[in-house]
């Protein structure tokens, strides 16, 4: 029986001498993995839909073990990703926090709606993207359950002006009177991502910080990740040293 899902892929892998096995993310039913066949093969018509980002609508046949790939109308392929060493390192660090906060047979709607979108605004950016990409994991952490609530005072609700701390177990910055015993942050690094929260994805091209700057809020937010998801992202790390 064959069935036909929206899908992106997010990871491939070689499956024998000419097969691969790939993972797409579907709106329909969750995280799903394939085998296609003779696709490492020069004139395999259907290598394109093996490849990361490659977004469209999958064709599988369904039997014993797992799905074939028999189909796909491709819906967009990410060209400009593949054409830009930083955008590409950004966009694979956005499908491994997703394969690696998802599991088969989830529901992965929100998932699949943030990847998309995520993909789109990387494909559409600029030459900076390190805006965007603080931008793309604060947003991606609240919309998958993992977020940092909100960039005011967890104590107080203030704005917070002076000195920050951060509370790792709760997922909270905190103003000076509400600090408690929490470690601080660095209040320059913290004002950068206040205002990158703030700001929507439109404004963004108008941000123009420090370099160092930019890097430290993704090196906070990567190893909050580390910390509250228990994974290291190795694509982020790259986008990190090469941003």
């Amino acid at each position: 029986m064959d069935k036909k899902l929206k899908g992106i892929v997010i990871k491939n892998a070689d499956f024998g001498e000419s097969d691969k096995q790939v993972t797409i993310l579907t709106f329909e039913q969750g995280k799903i993995n394939f085998k296609a066949r003779s696709v490492k093969k020069a004139k395999a018509k259907l290598k394109f839909a093996t490849e990361p980002f490659s977004f469209g609508d999958f064709e599988l046949a369904t039997g014993r073990g797992m799905p074939i790939l028999t189909g796909c109308d491709l819906i967009e392929a990410f060209y400009d990703i593949r054409q830009d060493i930083e955008k590409y390192y950004l966009a694979c660090s956005v499908l491994e926090f997703v394969d690696r906060i998802t599991s088969d047979g989830q529901d992965t709607r929100r998932e699949f709606i943030f990847i998309v979108k995520a993909m789109r605004d990387i494909s559409e950016a600029g030459e900076d993207t390190k805006a965007l990409a603080v931008k793309i994991f604060f947003d991606g952490l609240q919309s998958t359950g993992y977020g940092l609530p909100s960039v005011n005072c967890s104590g107080c609700d203030e704005k917070i002006s002076k000195n920050v701390y951060f509370n790792v177990e709760e997922s909270s910055f905190l103003c000076e009177e509400c600090r408690g015993d929490n470690p601080a942050l660095s209040i320059k690094m913290f004002k950068v991502l206040e205002l990158i929260v703030n700001s929507s994805y439109e404004q963004l091209p108008q941000i123009r910080q420090r370099k160092e700057d930019y890097v430290a809020v993704l090196k906070f937010l990567h190893r909050y990740i580390e910390y509250k998801l228990g994974f290291s992202n190795r694509s982020l790390i790259e986008y990190i040293k090469m941003s």
